[in-house]
């Protein structure tokens, strides 16, 4: 995270414009340190009749000049800055969005399964809609080359992508089928007004680049960056991910309309809540020294990002959500799947009508625990999408596990995380993620993981305390091993020992889950002995000895398996839910 301003502010504002809420937070220094002052949250107005996001951010804005006595607007609802000798106003501002449409993209490459492969992977790092995908070696018998390339004229002149993204070819390699797609963008780009032609972000064979750049930057923004595919087993994607951002910035976040306003206001460039999210992780893992993984669930699309196995990771799914994009979970995962999470009796079609109504009431909150319940079900067939991919990224299970291990597991999402105890964020965890190993559970608490990496921009210190002080959230740790034994068999022997020199042994069943109270500020030294046949992380039945850290809940202890497996008979099933969720008192 790069300082555009060495000298650190005392004071800011920083704001998260999602697609459904808008977050706002107070920062100040509190006896040497910075810290969240206070909080406002509105809905973020970025549809008609309001078509304006700083009217949301003015609103989240007044709370807090309610709840503080602070006044931080002038009469023409400019933000005051910098900070005033009487406390009025603050020295910057930081802000992240997820409210705009995705980019239209479309994708050009030499083989589906190697440069177009990765040309999808650059796509997935930001918010972003593949309108068109083109590569050398499609084929039609029934199309002369001439009738081929017609037809690609016509798919990109029909998509009117904003952004296309040049891929194939290793480093040395042909150079003629790049200067043929190169032409085919200038002709389907030919007949656009200039403000609708796309911007190119040519990422294929160096060798070709001053060919392909002769035909396209005349008439269309070029801009060349290290080849995705140097080598056909080899992929470097970290140029062609910034370019992509850096438009993302350009295109949506500085034409959010309203933004000009949150503009003025500092020196930090308005960065993607998905960008930003993945920053807090890069920082989180350097922080710890350790393997993290991060996912940031919202009402229209999921994040993922991580430091896994010495890999980075960033992983967006705009049909992964749990209020825009609910009927995408839906139509994915299948209502029967959903349903199986509940501890109630409920009709495929009424479940279906209350998923419709959600997407249709993206603000609406649950009035009952029965909607709560429904609310959740979702929640983890979206949990299990998200972790399922980020096993495949990660590349990490090597057969022996369903999912992934990481030491450290950070959960972001309003809907996903304001539930009304700990324990239900928890379990939807345990549930829906079925995390393996030890992981220590955080939380996103406020939703400003991503303005507060944002503010490292201009105030690097200032973002590294709110993020260790007051943003980032313990719930607890978690114990949960891969594998699974006879239900009621002894599945771990824990011996936990404390600072003050006492000693507490407990016996875990398989089947069953167990809470161990332990504070955020204690740490214990835990001696798990697994039963054989499961698998903490060493292998099936080896000893782990570690310090585990507490939270609002402190140890969470998972011995019904990996992978977990729920009763087929409907009776049975929900019993067996009720009693887990009696266990973790959720």
């Amino acid at each position: 995270m790069d300082s555009i301003a060495t000298k650190e502010i005392e004071s800011a504002i920083i704001a998260d414009v999602g697609s459904v809420s808008t977050t706002v937070g107070l920062v100040d220094v509190v006896n040497g340190r910075h810290r969240l002052l206070a909080r406002g949250c509105s809905p973020t107005t970025i549809a008609p009749p309001y078509a304006d996001v700083a009217i949301g951010i003015l609103e989240a804005l007044g709370q807090i000049e309610h709840l503080t006595g602070r006044k931080l607007l002038s009469g023409t609802n400019q933000l005051i800055s910098p900070e005033q000798s009487d406390g009025q106003g603050v020295d910057t501002a930081a802000s992240t969005s997820s409210a705009g449409l995705p980019l239209r993209l479309a994708i050009t490459g030499f083989a589906s399964d190697f440069s177009l492969a990765s040309a999808r992977n650059v796509a997935a790092t930001i918010y972003t809609d593949i309108v068109a995908s083109l590569h050398v070696e499609q084929e039609s018998t029934n199309r002369s080359p001439n009738g081929l390339i017609e037809a690609w004229v016509d798919q990109l002149s029909r998509a009117r992508p904003e952004v296309i993204l040049m891929t194939g070819g290793t480093n040395g390699g042909p150079v003629e089928p790049l200067i043929e797609m190169a032409e085919i963008i200038a002709l389907s780009s030919s007949a656009l007004p200039e403000p609708a032609r796309p911007n190119v972000i040519f990422a294929g064979n160096e060798t070709a680049r001053q060919a392909v750049a002769d035909i396209l930057s005349s008439e269309l923004t070029f801009q060349v960056v290290d080849n995705v595919r140097p080598t056909w087993d080899s992929e470097q994607l970290g140029q062609a991910t910034e370019a992509l951002a850096q438009i993302y910035r350009l295109r949506r976040i500085a034409r959010l309309p309203g933004m000009g306003t949150i503009r003025s206001w500092t020196t930090a460039q308005p960065l993607s809540t998905a960008e930003a999210f993945s920053w807090a992780i890069d920082f989180l893992s350097r922080q710890e020294n350790t393997s993290v993984l991060g996912l940031d669930l919202g009402s229209k699309s999921l994040c993922i990002a991580g430091n896994v196995a010495g890999a980075k990771l960033r992983y967006v799914d705009m049909h992964n959500g749990l209020r825009y994009s609910l009927n995408d979970v839906v139509e994915r995962v299948g209502l029967q799947k959903i349903a199986r999470w509940l501890p109630m009796a409920m009709a495929q079609d009424e479940l279906a009508n209350r998923f419709a109504n959600m997407a249709l009431h993206p603000l609406a909150q649950p009035q009952t625990m029965e909607q709560f319940w429904v609310e959740q079900a979702a929640t983890r067939e979206a949990l299990h999408l998200a972790i399922t991919e980020a096993a495949r990224l990660v590349k990490t299970q090597e057969g022996r596990h369903p999912g992934i291990m990481v030491d450290y597991l950070l959960i972001s999402g309003n809907r996903l995380t304001n539930t009304p105890k700990p324990a239900h964020l928890a379990l939807a965890i345990l549930d829906g993620m079925q995390p393996i190993g030890i992981t220590h559970l955080l939380t996103d608490r406020f939703k400003l993981v991503g303005p507060v990496t944002s503010l490292s921009q201009v105030a690097p210190v200032a973002s590294a305390h709110l993020l260790i002080n007051d943003v980032l959230a313990s719930v607890g740790t978690m114990v949960a091993p891969a594998g699974r034994i006879r239900a009621g068999k002894m599945a771990l022997r824990c011996d936990l020992s404390y600072a003050d020199g006492s000693t507490f042994r407990l016996e875990v069943p398989s089947g069953s889950l167990e809470i161990v109270p332990l504070s955020r500020d204690q740490e214990v030294l835990l001696d798990i002995r697994p039963a054989r046949g499961l698998d903490l992380g060493p292998g099936p039945g080896k000893r782990v000895k570690t310090k585990v850290k507490g939270g609002s809940l402190g140890i969470i202890i998972d011995a019904r398996g990996r992978p977990l497996m729920l009763p087929e008979d409907d009776e049975t099933r929900r019993t067996r839910l009720k009693e887990w969720q009696q266990n973790v008192g959720a």
